[in-house]
Protein backbone atom coordinates (compact mmCIF):
# COMPACT_ATOMS: atom_id res chain seq x y z
CA UNK A 1 0.00 0.00 0.00
CA UNK A 2 1.76 3.27 -1.06
CA UNK A 3 0.30 6.71 0.19
CA UNK A 4 -2.43 7.23 -2.84
CA UNK A 5 -2.92 3.64 -3.60
CA UNK A 6 -4.44 0.92 -2.54
CA UNK A 7 -2.84 -2.04 -4.20
CA UNK A 8 -3.97 -1.60 -8.22
CA UNK A 9 -7.74 -1.25 -7.68
CA UNK A 10 -8.28 2.16 -5.58
CA UNK A 11 -6.95 5.29 -5.11
CA UNK A 12 -7.33 6.63 -1.80
CA UNK A 13 -8.55 10.27 -1.91
CA UNK A 14 -8.90 11.54 1.35
CA UNK A 15 -10.54 9.41 4.83
CA UNK A 16 -14.00 10.10 5.06
CA UNK A 17 -14.35 8.76 8.83
CA UNK A 18 -12.22 6.62 11.41
CA UNK A 19 -13.51 3.95 14.02
CA UNK A 20 -11.92 1.13 15.92
CA UNK A 21 -12.54 -1.23 13.44
CA UNK A 22 -10.72 0.83 10.65
CA UNK A 23 -11.17 3.79 8.07
CA UNK A 24 -13.26 4.80 5.35
CA UNK A 25 -11.85 6.19 2.41
CA UNK A 26 -13.15 8.05 -0.20
CA UNK A 27 -11.54 6.08 -2.85
CA UNK A 28 -11.80 5.85 -6.65
CA UNK A 29 -12.04 2.65 -8.44
CA UNK A 30 -9.32 3.26 -11.32
CA UNK A 31 -10.32 0.15 -13.38
CA UNK A 32 -14.15 1.84 -13.35
CA UNK A 33 -12.85 5.93 -12.83
CA UNK A 34 -15.79 5.88 -10.29
CA UNK A 35 -15.64 6.92 -6.69
CA UNK A 36 -16.77 4.75 -3.81
CA UNK A 37 -16.32 4.78 0.39
CA UNK A 38 -13.57 2.06 0.30
CA UNK A 39 -13.76 0.67 4.40
CA UNK A 40 -10.34 -0.93 4.99
CA UNK A 41 -9.59 -3.10 8.50
CA UNK A 42 -7.26 -1.42 10.23
CA UNK A 43 -3.48 -3.15 10.35
CA UNK A 44 -3.82 -4.71 13.92
CA UNK A 45 -7.28 -5.94 13.48
CA UNK A 46 -6.66 -7.10 10.38
CA UNK A 47 -4.11 -9.83 12.70
CA UNK A 48 -6.71 -10.76 14.78
CA UNK A 49 -8.88 -14.00 12.72
CA UNK A 50 -12.41 -12.82 15.04
CA UNK A 51 -11.86 -9.79 13.95
CA UNK A 52 -11.60 -10.26 9.84
CA UNK A 53 -14.78 -12.52 10.46
CA UNK A 54 -16.65 -9.81 11.89
CA UNK A 55 -15.49 -7.62 9.19
CA UNK A 56 -16.04 -9.77 6.20
CA UNK A 57 -19.72 -10.80 7.95
CA UNK A 58 -20.42 -7.33 7.84
CA UNK A 59 -19.84 -6.72 3.87
CA UNK A 60 -21.48 -10.12 3.62
CA UNK A 61 -24.93 -8.93 5.11
CA UNK A 62 -24.61 -5.66 3.81
CA UNK A 63 -24.58 -7.02 -0.01
CA UNK A 64 -27.21 -9.37 0.80
CA UNK A 65 -29.82 -6.33 2.19
CA UNK A 66 -29.83 -4.68 -1.07
CA UNK A 67 -32.29 -1.49 -1.52
CA UNK A 68 -32.07 2.23 -2.31
CA UNK A 69 -32.41 3.25 0.91
CA UNK A 70 -29.53 0.78 2.19
CA UNK A 71 -26.01 1.79 1.27
CA UNK A 72 -24.86 -0.47 -1.61
CA UNK A 73 -22.02 -3.05 -0.87
CA UNK A 74 -19.83 -2.88 -4.77
CA UNK A 75 -16.28 -5.44 -3.75
CA UNK A 76 -14.92 -6.81 -0.77
CA UNK A 77 -11.13 -8.23 -1.25
CA UNK A 78 -7.67 -7.91 0.61
CA UNK A 79 -4.75 -6.49 -0.34
CA UNK A 80 -1.39 -6.60 1.81
CA UNK A 81 -3.14 -9.06 4.14
CA UNK A 82 -5.95 -5.79 4.63
CA UNK A 83 -9.53 -7.15 3.80
CA UNK A 84 -11.64 -4.11 2.88
CA UNK A 85 -15.22 -3.44 1.63
CA UNK A 86 -15.88 -0.98 -1.06
CA UNK A 87 -19.64 0.65 -1.02
CA UNK A 88 -21.66 3.45 -2.39
CA UNK A 89 -20.45 6.27 -1.59
CA UNK A 90 -23.26 8.79 -0.34
CA UNK A 91 -22.98 12.53 0.07
CA UNK A 92 -24.68 13.41 2.55
CA UNK A 93 -25.70 14.28 6.47
CA UNK A 94 -26.59 12.25 9.64
CA UNK A 95 -30.03 12.80 9.56
CA UNK A 96 -29.54 15.01 12.91
CA UNK A 97 -27.09 17.28 11.37
CA UNK A 98 -29.25 17.73 8.60
CA UNK A 99 -32.13 18.58 10.92
CA UNK A 100 -30.02 20.80 12.20
CA UNK A 101 -28.29 22.79 8.93
CA UNK A 102 -31.54 22.68 6.70
CA UNK A 103 -34.27 22.93 9.26
CA UNK A 104 -36.73 20.67 7.21
CA UNK A 105 -40.52 20.87 7.13
CA UNK A 106 -42.12 17.96 8.68
CA UNK A 107 -43.34 16.66 5.44
CA UNK A 108 -39.56 16.11 4.39
CA UNK A 109 -38.83 14.75 8.20
CA UNK A 110 -41.33 12.02 7.81
CA UNK A 111 -40.34 11.16 4.08
CA UNK A 112 -36.98 10.55 5.13
CA UNK A 113 -38.05 8.31 8.14
CA UNK A 114 -40.75 6.14 5.80
CA UNK A 115 -37.70 5.81 3.83
CA UNK A 116 -35.61 4.22 6.71
CA UNK A 117 -38.73 1.97 7.70
CA UNK A 118 -38.54 0.44 3.48
CA UNK A 119 -35.00 0.11 3.97
CA UNK A 120 -35.56 -1.72 7.45
CA UNK A 121 -37.83 -3.64 5.85
CA UNK A 122 -35.90 -4.97 2.99
CA UNK A 123 -33.23 -5.83 5.59
CA UNK A 124 -35.66 -7.84 7.86
CA UNK A 125 -37.11 -9.30 4.78
CA UNK A 126 -33.48 -10.31 3.78
CA UNK A 127 -33.22 -11.89 7.57
CA UNK A 128 -30.51 -8.95 8.33
CA UNK A 129 -30.96 -7.04 11.79
CA UNK A 130 -29.22 -3.97 11.94
CA UNK A 131 -28.88 -3.58 15.84
CA UNK A 132 -27.40 0.09 15.92
CA UNK A 133 -30.15 2.12 14.18
CA UNK A 134 -29.56 5.94 15.17
CA UNK A 135 -28.68 9.07 13.60
CA UNK A 136 -25.10 8.24 13.10
CA UNK A 137 -26.17 5.56 10.74
CA UNK A 138 -28.74 7.44 8.94
CA UNK A 139 -27.89 9.64 6.20
CA UNK A 140 -29.43 12.24 4.32
CA UNK A 141 -28.87 13.74 1.05
CA UNK A 142 -30.61 15.38 -2.25
CA UNK A 143 -30.75 14.55 -5.84
CA UNK A 144 -33.04 15.91 -8.33
CA UNK A 145 -36.03 13.80 -6.66
CA UNK A 146 -35.73 15.52 -3.55
CA UNK A 147 -34.64 14.31 -0.29
CA UNK A 148 -33.22 10.56 0.00
CA UNK A 149 -32.51 8.49 3.07
CA UNK A 150 -29.89 5.97 3.35
CA UNK A 151 -29.31 3.36 6.05
CA UNK A 152 -25.32 2.72 7.05
CA UNK A 153 -22.86 0.85 8.74
CA UNK A 154 -24.01 -3.15 9.30
CA UNK A 155 -20.98 -3.67 11.55
CA UNK A 156 -22.82 -5.33 14.44
CA UNK A 157 -25.45 -6.38 12.12
CA UNK A 158 -27.41 -10.48 12.64
CA UNK A 159 -28.65 -12.86 10.90
CA UNK A 160 -30.85 -14.63 14.21
CA UNK A 161 -30.21 -18.20 12.77
CA UNK A 162 -26.61 -16.96 12.77
CA UNK A 163 -24.58 -17.95 15.76
CA UNK A 164 -22.78 -13.89 17.48
CA UNK A 165 -19.40 -13.09 16.78
CA UNK A 166 -19.29 -11.30 20.08
CA UNK A 167 -18.75 -12.20 23.52
CA UNK A 168 -21.91 -13.51 24.74
CA UNK A 169 -21.61 -11.62 28.09
CA UNK A 170 -21.09 -8.64 25.97
CA UNK A 171 -24.14 -6.21 24.48
CA UNK A 172 -23.15 -4.35 21.42
CA UNK A 173 -25.09 -1.21 20.12
CA UNK A 174 -25.35 2.49 21.49
CA UNK A 175 -27.38 2.37 24.99
CA UNK A 176 -28.98 5.76 23.83
CA UNK A 177 -31.51 3.83 20.81
CA UNK A 178 -31.14 0.16 22.76
CA UNK A 179 -34.61 -1.51 23.14
CA UNK A 180 -35.49 -2.66 26.53
CA UNK A 181 -34.92 -5.88 25.29
CA UNK A 182 -31.17 -6.16 24.08
CA UNK A 183 -30.08 -4.74 27.30
CA UNK A 184 -30.77 -8.34 28.51
CA UNK A 185 -31.77 -10.80 26.22
CA UNK A 186 -29.21 -10.59 23.09
CA UNK A 187 -31.45 -12.62 20.79
CA UNK A 188 -32.32 -10.77 17.62
CA UNK A 189 -35.52 -9.38 16.76
CA UNK A 190 -36.21 -6.76 13.94
CA UNK A 191 -38.61 -5.13 16.38
CA UNK A 192 -35.62 -3.57 18.50
CA UNK A 193 -34.56 -1.90 15.11
CA UNK A 194 -38.48 0.17 14.95
CA UNK A 195 -37.79 0.71 18.56
CA UNK A 196 -34.52 2.63 17.96
CA UNK A 197 -35.82 3.91 14.57
CA UNK A 198 -39.02 5.27 16.76
CA UNK A 199 -36.41 7.23 18.92
CA UNK A 200 -34.76 9.10 16.21
CA UNK A 201 -38.47 9.95 14.77
CA UNK A 202 -39.47 11.06 18.47
CA UNK A 203 -36.18 13.51 18.46
CA UNK A 204 -36.48 14.99 15.29
CA UNK A 205 -40.16 16.14 16.11
CA UNK A 206 -39.34 17.04 19.41
CA UNK A 207 -35.96 18.71 19.01
CA UNK A 208 -34.75 16.53 22.39
CA UNK A 209 -34.37 13.04 23.58
CA UNK A 210 -37.55 11.62 25.55
CA UNK A 211 -35.13 10.03 28.37
CA UNK A 212 -33.71 12.71 31.09
CA UNK A 213 -31.20 10.35 32.67
CA UNK A 214 -27.35 11.04 31.71
CA UNK A 215 -25.28 8.62 33.86
CA UNK A 216 -25.79 4.99 32.79
CA UNK A 217 -27.16 4.02 35.21
CA UNK A 218 -30.08 6.41 35.37
CA UNK A 219 -30.65 6.22 31.77
CA UNK A 220 -30.99 1.93 31.89
CA UNK A 221 -33.43 2.64 34.64
CA UNK A 222 -35.83 4.96 32.18
CA UNK A 223 -35.11 2.38 28.80
CA UNK A 224 -36.34 -0.45 31.12
CA UNK A 225 -39.73 1.38 32.56
CA UNK A 226 -40.74 3.24 29.95
CA UNK A 227 -40.40 6.61 32.06
CA UNK A 228 -40.10 9.33 29.98
CA UNK A 229 -41.68 12.72 28.50
CA UNK A 230 -44.94 12.26 26.46
CA UNK A 231 -44.01 13.60 22.99
CA UNK A 232 -46.77 15.92 23.06
CA UNK A 233 -45.28 17.67 26.03
CA UNK A 234 -42.09 18.88 24.49
CA UNK A 235 -44.15 19.10 21.10
CA UNK A 236 -47.39 20.08 21.91
CA UNK A 237 -48.63 20.75 17.78
CA UNK A 238 -47.84 16.90 17.09
CA UNK A 239 -51.18 15.28 15.96
CA UNK A 240 -52.30 12.79 18.14
CA UNK A 241 -52.30 10.34 15.33
CA UNK A 242 -48.70 11.00 14.31
CA UNK A 243 -47.74 10.84 18.67
CA UNK A 244 -49.45 7.66 18.45
CA UNK A 245 -47.48 6.27 15.84
CA UNK A 246 -43.92 7.31 17.66
CA UNK A 247 -45.49 6.13 20.67
CA UNK A 248 -45.90 2.94 19.54
CA UNK A 249 -43.25 2.13 18.09
CA UNK A 250 -40.94 2.87 21.64
CA UNK A 251 -43.29 0.73 24.16
CA UNK A 252 -41.02 -1.22 26.45
CA UNK A 253 -42.73 -4.68 25.66
CA UNK A 254 -41.97 -5.81 21.89
CA UNK A 255 -45.24 -7.46 21.57
CA UNK A 256 -47.04 -4.15 22.23
CA UNK A 257 -44.87 -1.91 19.70
CA UNK A 258 -45.67 -2.65 15.33
CA UNK A 259 -44.75 -6.06 14.30
CA UNK A 260 -43.50 -5.22 11.27
CA UNK A 261 -41.45 -2.69 9.38
CA UNK A 262 -43.97 -2.88 7.00
CA UNK A 263 -46.74 -2.27 9.32
CA UNK A 264 -45.08 0.76 11.03
CA UNK A 265 -44.34 2.35 7.98
CA UNK A 266 -48.22 2.16 6.84
CA UNK A 267 -49.20 3.99 10.21
CA UNK A 268 -46.90 6.34 9.68
CA UNK A 269 -47.83 7.22 6.00
CA UNK A 270 -51.54 7.13 7.21
CA UNK A 271 -50.35 9.24 9.60
CA UNK A 272 -48.94 11.92 7.60
CA UNK A 273 -51.68 11.77 4.54
CA UNK A 274 -53.91 13.47 7.20
CA UNK A 275 -51.48 15.85 8.47
CA UNK A 276 -53.16 19.68 7.98
CA UNK A 277 -51.00 21.81 5.34
CA UNK A 278 -49.81 23.35 8.14
CA UNK A 279 -48.48 21.21 9.92
CA UNK A 280 -46.82 19.64 6.95
CA UNK A 281 -45.26 22.82 6.17
CA UNK A 282 -44.14 23.49 9.56
CA UNK A 283 -40.17 23.95 9.65
CA UNK A 284 -38.93 21.25 13.06
CA UNK A 285 -37.00 24.32 14.22
CA UNK A 286 -39.96 26.78 14.20
CA UNK A 287 -40.01 28.17 18.07
CA UNK A 288 -42.93 26.41 20.15
CA UNK A 289 -43.77 26.32 23.58
CA UNK A 290 -42.06 23.48 25.24
CA UNK A 291 -43.83 21.63 28.03
CA UNK A 292 -41.28 20.59 30.62
CA UNK A 293 -42.53 17.05 30.66
CA UNK A 294 -42.57 14.37 33.62
CA UNK A 295 -41.01 11.00 34.27
CA UNK A 296 -44.56 9.49 34.39
CA UNK A 297 -45.19 6.31 32.23
CA UNK A 298 -46.27 6.69 29.06
CA UNK A 299 -49.85 5.87 28.82
CA UNK A 300 -51.68 4.93 25.44
CA UNK A 301 -55.46 5.31 24.93
CA UNK A 302 -57.60 2.16 23.92
CA UNK A 303 -59.38 4.45 21.19
CA UNK A 304 -57.41 4.34 18.04
CA UNK A 305 -56.49 8.00 16.84
CA UNK A 306 -59.35 7.83 14.23
CA UNK A 307 -61.68 7.14 16.75
CA UNK A 308 -60.58 10.11 18.73
CA UNK A 309 -61.18 12.08 15.99
CA UNK A 310 -64.56 11.23 15.07
CA UNK A 311 -65.99 11.55 18.69
CA UNK A 312 -64.09 15.26 18.69
CA UNK A 313 -66.25 15.68 15.30
CA UNK A 314 -69.27 14.97 16.87
CA UNK A 315 -68.84 16.94 19.84
CA UNK A 316 -68.35 19.82 17.84
CA UNK A 317 -71.29 19.42 15.70
CA UNK A 318 -73.50 19.35 18.12
CA UNK A 319 -71.79 22.80 19.83
CA UNK A 320 -72.62 24.16 16.53
CA UNK A 321 -76.00 23.04 16.12
CA UNK A 322 -76.83 24.15 19.95
CA UNK A 323 -75.18 27.54 18.65
CA UNK A 324 -77.38 28.04 15.71
CA UNK A 325 -80.79 26.77 17.85
CA UNK A 326 -80.41 29.28 20.08
CA UNK A 327 -79.13 31.87 17.43
CA UNK A 328 -82.55 31.09 15.62
CA UNK A 329 -84.74 31.32 18.29
CA UNK A 330 -83.16 34.97 19.44
CA UNK A 331 -83.70 35.90 16.41
CA UNK A 332 -87.73 34.41 15.95
CA UNK A 333 -87.95 36.11 19.57
CA UNK A 334 -90.50 39.11 19.34
CA UNK A 335 -89.06 42.65 20.52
Amino acid sequence: MTETHFGDRYQLIEPIAEGGMGTVWRARHVGLDSTVALKILCAARAQDPHMRRRFLREARLGARARHPNIVQVHDVGETDGRPYVAMELVEGRPIDEWIEWENPTVSDFLWVVLQAIAGLDAAHNARVIHQDVKPDNLLVSRNTTGVVAKLIDFGISRDPSEESLSDSATVVGTLHYMAPERLHDRTPDPRADLYSLGLVLYEGLAGRSPFRGERVDSLVREIESGRRIPLRKLAPWVPSELAYVVERAIRVDPDRRFQSAHAMGKALQKARRRLAPAVLSRRLGDPDEQGRGSLSPLTFSSTPPADRTRLWFITALGVLLGIATVAALWHGAPP
